[in-house]
């Protein structure tokens, strides 16, 4: 049975299922053409194909040339079923008493288990077959006897259906946990990894140290800086697939990366690594031979210091296919590593096969071949290794010399679309892409001894044409620049993205690129394209991921505008300010109008039936409770006798059953509430607390029908305080986040059905929404600090904070604003908090945020030498004045406002932020701090600011401090001039992004109105505050 799909949890589910019930599987690459499906189904006998439903035209397809066959070949095709992930058992003896029967199989640990391919370029790919006892028969048991406790865990980039099983075999065997990226979900750039490894860091009881890639995408994933950090800080990195750049490697271990080089084939598995002492060997690309048998090296013929790696009948995984009988010539060449004795470093191919600087790898003479099928071709050589993607020199026929060469340039393009439509999309050969010669030209080419032209002098003898298609640094020539004139970039931008590969039809302008089929390859060629539209002092602002961050032809058009037109930075900033306040405005209309459907959606998915249910106490929806805020709105809750039950809502995963979810969710409750040192609510919670996984995004919240009625039927307010914090993203990211907000209010437009009309009439007794927004969505608006202006909505999109997080609370505001309008029998309250600190009780702080890390950098890298504490003198620096809120107050301040209903409108904007008056200074905390250490016994002092963060830079430990460094000596030097920055709280919330996802975090420090002492900075914020903050920070640090 052959089985085509994405990367799945359905994929992985199907292909087990089909080897347990005894057939042999056929794993089809995705990318292949319909000829090379047509080939594989063939070539393995297979009776039938599953495919999932991105894949159905391209099956179509290939049954289609199987009916057109000489001996036409009939073969079964289904879609296979995607049922909701919560449905599927992890195993069915783990979940039922019953007994459960499998077909009566014949297979041994030689029988075939199943099929890959060689790289599916062509029509002809080559089938590997797999045994069972190849696949996992041969695996080392990585734990030992009688424990099954999960070690750390890995994360790869790399399809379950090539390299994937392999990383999963492995993973299997040592008992520890595999996660692979979500493939054909989004594209693999540092963000969308970065968001992938937090989410693995929150939801998984194992530890992530290990990541997985070919070195193209690391290439492009260090460009994040906070992935690079965290990438730097695992146990290894490793790639394969594709040799690694000498330059990027040496770079990335100078700077602390533990990088490790794996080899192997399909037909073998993995044979080498570069695996080692890494504190004491930086030699990443040496492979070293741990087996002590089943590899040979053999010198080649020429007698110079290559050798082919030979894998003999010794080696343990063997493929029972013809062309793989041992030994096996791998064709790989190696030069031996002398001062490392069993070490060998990598030396390219000693065949004709082109691996891309991507990993991915083709056979060039098919497509050399193919082409010279053409009359109008005499010669063709494509080149690639190395590169990202394929191009080729084409040398016209002598018969065609008198054709004119725009008509035969055309004919040329129309014989390249044909072969492309043949061959998977990284061994296309764009237009843009081509070295073309005259017959006189091809004269001068030079040839070997048989008249053949070599890949090797060809790329040499014209090393200025290929450097100018890959865009090499050294190419100086000028291109002519874009017509400044909106309508003519975007007609260029979508001809150049319509033409490339000459496969993309149907492109439009707000055709979504990603979902169109738009691969790494084809974004790098679309990018260069774009780029030599632009004179050379402009390329530099292309970013390397420019084609996914804009999506869409429409956006790279213009931002193509902007850069060609603008005439300043600050210009082309406007600019992409203007449009950015555009997608906001757009995104609101969005959602507003998606509610009705939501809504029906719910209704009908939960069965919903309107019963009066008059009379029943409070019940609070809590969303964000693992977070900062949320876990003292919750400690207030349970305080709270007015509040008879609490539905305590955590992030669900479809991964697991509904059962696991909920206790996964508790054990992160409990896990918070110990660190904030509130296990004594455990008792309360037993009586008050029901634990609900849930997926914001969802009509029905990703829970059961019969609970979601449940929460609709006993809700009467939700504290809305979970938000996706991660500011690498763009605006259109959060589009989820908003969808979340519009299903919760959704969730109380059917509580309030159930309400007697007597209580409909009253405020209190309409349900409500808290929504826990920031000051960042007002930072930028002209009054923000004063209480006229935080008490209001805004209807101007540049009022917010320039960051996709910001925008996305402004966004989801004027949402809710909206809906409360069209549905008044909701309270809807925005409230915008400010920057938040230690709780009041033990000072507890997150210490991901900004100035936690700087007093655990005072009390680390800078203090323990001499048993000193060093801090930098922000009163010396013109800081504004203190303006934290302590955590527990922000808290009480969330919880008052369920008690209070608004009585002039059903929707209102509360700020939760410090109060106006009284600030402390920092010439105040500086002498609270001196006293501090002297109680304490230390010696406490304080240094100009840009000494202090120059000696942070230069000290020897690592801290994650140092992160902030950038952003601090912009606020405290460049900036200081006494007023408040907005990109000092931006760090805090920044910082602790990757810990607490589902915590609000505080963007901007603004002014607050809170009554009573409760919002007096100096009646909160005094000495005792103070030092109970130092305290637990130097607890932390392990003082």
């Amino acid at each position: 049975v052959a089985l085509l799909a994405s990367s799945s949890l359905i994929f992985l589910i199907t292909w087990l299922g089909l080897i347990r019930a005894g057939y042999e599987v056929l794993l089809v690459a995705p990318q292949s053409s319909p000829s090379a499906i047509k080939h594989l189904i063939k070539a393995s006998g297979a009776f039938a194909i599953l495919h999932d439903v991105e894949h159905e035209e391209i099956v179509a397809k290939a049954v289609m040339l199987l009916g057109e066959c000489s001996e036409p070949i009939e073969i079964q095709h289904l879609q296979i079923p995607r049922p909701p992930l919560s449905s599927v058992p992890l195993s069915p003896q783990l979940h039922s008493s019953e007994s459960v029967s499998y077909p009566s199989s014949k297979e041994t640990m030689s029988s075939t288990a199943f099929y890959f391919h060689s790289s599916g370029t062509t029509g002809m790919p080559k089938l590997i077959s797999q045994t069972h006892n190849g696949a996992v028969g041969i695996l080392p048991r990585l734990q030992e006897e009688g424990r099954s406790g999960l070690r750390s865990s890995t994360f790869t980039t790399t399809p379950l259906y090539s390299g994937g099983i392999a990383d999963l075999f492995r993973c299997w065997s040592a008992a520890s946990p595999l996660w692979i990226f979500p493939e054909g979900k989004a594209p693999i750039i540092g963000p969308t990894v970065m968001d992938c490894i937090q989410r693995i860091n929150q939801e998984s009881s194992s530890v992530l140290e290990y990541f997985s890639c070919v070195p193209f995408v690391l290439e492009n994933l260090v460009e994040t800086p906070e992935l690079k950090r965290t990438l730097q800080n695992l146990a290894g990195v490793g790639v394969g697939g594709a040799a690694m750049p000498p330059a990027l490697g040496d770079r990335l271990v100078a700077d602390g990366f533990k990088l490790v080089s794996r080899f192997g084939s399909s037909e073998c598995g993995f044979l080498l690594a570069s695996e080692r002492n890494y504190d004491t060997d930086t030699s990443w690309q040496v492979l070293r031979i741990t087996a002590l048998e089943g590899l040979q090296f053999c010198s080649l013929l020429d007698g110079d210091k290559r050798h082919e790696l030979i894998v003999t009948e010794d080696w343990p995984l063997v493929s029972t296919s013809n062309h793989a009988k041992r030994p096996f010539n791998t064709h790989d060449v190696f030069i031996r590593d002398v001062p490392i004795g069993r070490g060998w470093t990598y030396a390219g191919r000693s065949d004709s096969q082109i691996t891309l600087k991507t990993g991915k790898k083709f056979d060039p003479t098919v497509i050399e071949d193919a082409l010279k099928k053409s009359e109008i071709i005499e010669e063709v050589v494509v080149v690639g290794d190395d590169r990202p993607f394929a191009a080729a020199l084409i040398i016209y026929s002598s018969r065609f010399e008198a054709v004119d060469s725009t008509q035969l340039e055309e004919q040329l393009l129309d014989i390249i679309k044909a072969v492309n439509h043949e061959n998977p999309s990284h061994a296309r050969i764009g237009r843009s892409s081509l070295v073309i010669l005259s017959n006189e030209q091809g004269i001068g080419v030079r040839r070997n001894t048989k008249g053949g032209i070599t890949r090797s002098a060809v790329f040499a003898d014209f090393k200025s044409d290929f450097d100018r298609i890959y865009g090499s640094p050294t190419v100086t020539q000028e291109q002519p620049a874009l017509p400044k004139f909106s309508d003519d970039i975007s007609t260029t931008v979508l001809s150049i993205i319509q033409e490339a590969w000459g496969v993309l039809t149907g492109i439009q302008g707000d055709t979504d690129l990603f979902e169109a089929g738009v691969d790494s390859a084809l974004s790098i060629q679309i990018r260069k394209r774009l780029s030599d539209t632009l004179p050379m002092d402009l390329r530099s602002q292309m970013p390397v991921n420019i084609v996914y961050e804009c999506g869409t032809a429409d956006n790279l058009a213009r931002f193509i505008t902007r850069i060609s037109n603008s005439l300043t930075e600050d210009s082309s900033k406007e600019a992409n300010l203007k449009e950015k306040h555009h997608e906001m405005i757009e995104m609101v209309d969005r959602y507003v109008s998606l509610q009705p459907s939501l809504l029906k959606q719910a209704r009908e998915q939960s069965h919903w039936k309107i019963r009066e249910n008059g009379g029943k106490g409070t019940c609070v929806v809590l969303t964000g409770s693992t977070g900062f805020l949320g876990v003292h709105v919750l400690e207030r809750l349970l305080e709270d006798e007015a509040v008879s039950n609490i539905f305590l809502c955590v992030r669900g995963s479809r991964q697991v059953s509904y059962a696991e979810q909920i206790g996964n969710a508790a054990a992160r409750v409990r896990s918070v509430l110990s660190f904030n040192k509130l296990d004594n609510l455990r008792a309360k919670m037993k009586k008050k607390v029901t634990y609900v996984p849930l997926l914001l995004n969802e009509p029905c919240l990703g829970m059961p029908e019969e609970l979601y009625r449940k929460m609709a039927e006993a809700t009467t307010h939700v504290v809305h305080a979970a938000w996706e914090v991660n500011f690498n993203l763009p605006l259109k990211t959060f589009g989820a986040q908003v969808e979340g907000a519009v299903n919760l209010f959704n969730l109380l437009v059917l509580a309030s059905e159930h309400l007697p009309p007597s209580d409909q009439s009253q405020p209190n007794g309409r349900p409500s929404l808290l929504f826990c927004s920031s000051v960042a969505s007002v930072a930028n608006a002209p009054d923000a600090a004063s209480e006229e202006e935080a008490d209001t909505f805004s209807d101007d999109p540049s009022h917010t904070a320039d960051l996709g997080y910001g925008q996305s609370k402004w966004v989801t505001e004027k949402v809710l604003q909206k809906l409360a309008v069209k549905y008044p029998e909701v309270l809807v309250s925005i409230l915008r908090v400010g920057q938040l600190s230690g709780d009041t009780l033990n000072g507890i702080w997150n210490v991901r945020e900004a100035w936690p890390l700087m007093i655990d950098a005072s009390l680390g890298p800078m203090a323990r030498k001499d048993s000193s504490i060093i801090l930098p003198d922000l009163a010396s620096a013109q800081l504004p004045p203190i303006d934290w809120l302590p955590v527990d107050i922000a808290a009480s301040k969330v919880c008052h406002c369920l008690e209070i209903a608004p009585i002039l409108s059903n929707i209102r904007v509360i700020k939760v932020a410090s109060n106006n008056e009284d600030h402390v200074t920092w010439e105040e905390v500086q002498e609270w701090i001196q006293a501090w250490s002297q109680k304490r016994g230390l010696e406490c002092s304080f240094m100009e600011a840009g000494g202090w963060l120059g000696k942070l830079e230069g000290s020897a430990e690592s801290h994650q401090a140092k992160a902030l460094v950038p952003l601090w000596r912009k606020n405290w030097i460049t900036a200081g001039t006494g007023t408040s920055t907005d990109t000092d709280a931006d760090a805090d919330a920044d910082a602790d992004a990757a810990e607490n996802k589902d915590s609000v975090k505080i963007s901007h420090p603004h002014r607050t109105s809170l009554n009573g002492n409760e919002g007096n900075s100096k009646a909160v914020l005094n000495p005792h505050y103070l030092g109970r903050v130092l305290d637990w920070s130097l607890s932390c640090s392990g003082y």
